[in-house]
């Protein structure tokens, strides 16, 4: 019953997230959307931060799911890499509560309860692009010079595209975008035939 409860309250804070953001949605309006008492929401979530953590790390659960089964796919390794820049790309522009991390940096007040969500989140997908390009470069399809800072590039391109797609909500340019950053991404590595 206490997990029944527990998903119930982070299902419904998902939804205030997403229509309200962070900072309009309060625990009243959660307790009251599932006809509970505010003292039980804090009974499990100490404070509407650890809910949005909560709800977060769900989000961020999913999409790496998501993008380990195409880093570990036996693909050609050019495809792999598309597929995992467009699948990042599009899960993230979609992700409402990545949105909200998204804007608190831009505004300087990042918050320090999600630091070591972000951090974990980022070390997943150096991790997974290097195996990519790892795979690339032994069976010929890719030449790269250092694995490291080229994810950092790749890393850095996509990052930079969160901002103009969730801040300034270019929505309507997501799928042609995504589409041409991915195939520039993976030209920018793929080994010329001589």
């Amino acid at each position: 019953m206490t997990d029944e409860v527990r998903n119930m309250i982070v299902e419904s804070a998902a939804t205030f997230f997403t229509r309200f953001g962070f900072q309009h949605t309060t625990m009243e309006n959660i307790a009251e959307s599932i006809h509970k008492a505010k003292g039980l929401l804090y009974y499990y979530f100490k404070s509407k931060e650890e809910l949005f953590r909560e709800v977060l790390k769900m989000d961020l659960k999913r999409i790496k799911e998501q993008l380990l089964t195409i880093s570990s796919s036996d693909e050609d390794s050019h495809i792999t890499l598309k597929k995992f820049v467009r699948t990042r790309l599009g899960l993230l522009c979609r992700s409402t509560s990545y949105h909200e991390v998204v804007k608190a940096d831009l505004y300087s007040r990042s918050p320090i309860f999600l630091e070591d969500l972000k951090n974990d989140f980022e070390d997943f997908e150096k991790s997974q692009l290097s195996l990519i390009l790892q795979k690339g470069e032994q069976s010929g399809d890719f030449k790269i010079d250092s694995i490291p800072s080229t994810v950092n590039g790749i890393l850095t391109v996509v990052g930079s595209f969160d901002f103009s797609l969730i801040i300034k909500k270019r929505h309507a340019e997501l799928e042609t975008l995504i589409d041409e950053i991915s195939t520039i991404i993976v030209n920018s590595v793929r080994k010329e035939v001589a």
